[in-house]
C-alpha cells in the first residue's frame, strides 16, 4: 500500500511540474482561463492535496535541521531550537569601515561630470562629519584588533581625502571616482576577508559542539537550509562553509538555498522546511522517473524547449516590414 501511495504521489507530482510549466498565450489566441473546468481538473485538484500530504509525510521522517540567516545559526530537533549569532563585534567593526568607500560611491556614481547642487554637497559633507566622528573613536572599537588599526585609518584617511576634495571643486570625474574606489578595494576586501574568518571560526565552534551532541544517524540526517538575498547568492559565505563541512559538491541536496527571506523569522522557518521538502519529494521524482537524482533542479521542459529550439526558426526578432 505504501509502495502505491508513493507511485500516485510521484507521478502527481510529474503532473504538477507539467501543467504548471506549460506557457500563458494572450487572451486574443488562447483564453487566459477555461470557461469551464477541463476533464482533468478535478483529479488535478487531488494532486495538489496529496503532494502536500505526501511533504508532510516526508516531514515526519526529518533529521535535525539547520537554519542559517544573515545573522545566525539555529539547530532544530524536533521541538528543540538552539540558536547562535555569528555577527561579532569583530565582523561588524571590519564592514562599517569598509562601508564607507561604498557610501562614498553610491553618493557620486549617477553624478560624475557634472556641477554638484547645494543638496550633494550638503550630504558630502555629512558624510565626512560621519567619518571624523567615528575614526575618533576607532581606538575604542572593540570589534577591530590593535594591529589593524593602522590599515582602518589608511582607508578613512583615503576617503576624507577624497570627499574633501570633492566638496572643494564641486565635481568629480568619472574617472576621479573609480581611480578612488578602486584604490580603496583591495584594503576593503582584505576586512572583507577578515570578517568572513570571525563568522566562519564562530559557525564552526557551533557546529563543533552540535556534532558531539548528535548521534551518527542524526548526522547523516541532518539538513542546512540557507536564507538569503540575490545577490550574495553565489559564493555565499555560510554555503562554502557548510559545502566543506558537509562534502557537498553542490546546492540542492543536503544543504537547500532559499532567497527573499522575510521579516517574519517563523514564517521563514516553515518556508524553509517546505522548500527543503519539496526538494525531497523532487528528488524521488527525478530518481524514479528519470535515474537522475537532478533532473528536477531545471525545468521539466527544458530538454523538449532545447530539442524545439534547434528545429524551429524563431520569428520574434523579426522587424514587421
Amino acid at each position: 500500500m505504501n509502495s502505491f501511495k508513493s507511485s500516485n504521489s510521484l507521478l502527481a507530482t510529474l503532473v504538477t511540474s507539467l501543467l504548471c510549466t506549460i506557457p500563458a498565450h494572450s487572451e486574443n489566441v488562447y483564453p487566459a482561463k477555461p470557461d469551464k473546468p477541463l476533464a482533468f481538473y478535478e483529479v488535478n485538484e487531488q494532486l495538489h492535496k496529496n503532494y502536500a500530504i505526501a511533504k508532510d509525510e516526508i516531514r515526519q521522517g526529518l533529521g535535525p535541521i539547520i537554519i542559517c540567516t544573515n545573522e545566525s545559526i539555529s539547530l532544530l530537533k524536533g521541538k528543540d531550537r538552539t540558536t547562535v549569532p555569528f555577527i561579532r563585534p569583530r565582523y561588524t567593526g571590519l564592514k562599517e569601515v569598509a562601508h564607507i568607500t561604498l557610501g562614498t560611491f553610491v553618493l557620486l556614481t549617477n553624478h560624475t561630470d557634472e556641477n554638484l547642487n547645494a543638496d550633494m554637497i550638503e550630504r558630502l559633507q555629512a558624510l565626512k562629519t560621519g567619518i571624523e566622528k567615528a575614526a575618533v573613536n576607532l581606538q575604542n572599537n572593540e570589534g577591530l584588533a590593535p594591529g589593524e588599526d593602522a590599515s582602518q585609518e589608511e582607508l578613512i584617511k583615503k576617503t576624507t581625502t577624497f570627499l574633501s576634495k570633492v566638496i572643494t571643486d564641486k565635481r568629480v570625474s568619472r574617472a576621479g571616482l573609480q581611480e578612488y574606489v578602486r584604490a580603496c578595494a583591495v584594503p576593503d576586501l582584505e576586512n572583507a576577508y577578515e570578517a568572513a574568518g570571525s563568522q566562519i571560526t564562530t559557525m564552526d565552534d557551533a557546529l563543533a559542539q552540535w556534532h558531539k551532541e548528535m548521534t551518527p544517524e542524526e548526522w547523516n540526517k541532518l539538513h542546512v537550509i540557507i536564507l538569503t538575498t540575490h545577490m550574495p547568492r553565489q559564493g555565499l559565505a555560510a554555503f562554502q562553509y557548510f559545502s566543506k563541512l558537509l562534502n557537498q559538491a553542490q546546492e540542492g541536496e543536503q544543504i537547500i538555498v532559499s532567497e527573499h527571506p522575510s521579516a517574519d523569522k517563523q514564517a521563514n522557518d516553515e518556508q524553509a522546511i517546505d522548500l527543503l521538502l519539496t526538494h525531497i519529494l523532487d528528488g524521488k521524482v527525478a530518481v524514479e522517473f528519470f535515474k537522475d537524482p537532478w533532473r528536477m533542479h531545471r525545468d521539466l521542459l527544458s530538454d523538449g524547449a532545447t530539442k524545439y529550439l534547434q528545429e524551429h526558426e524563431l520569428h520574434g526578432n523579426k522587424t514587421s516590414k
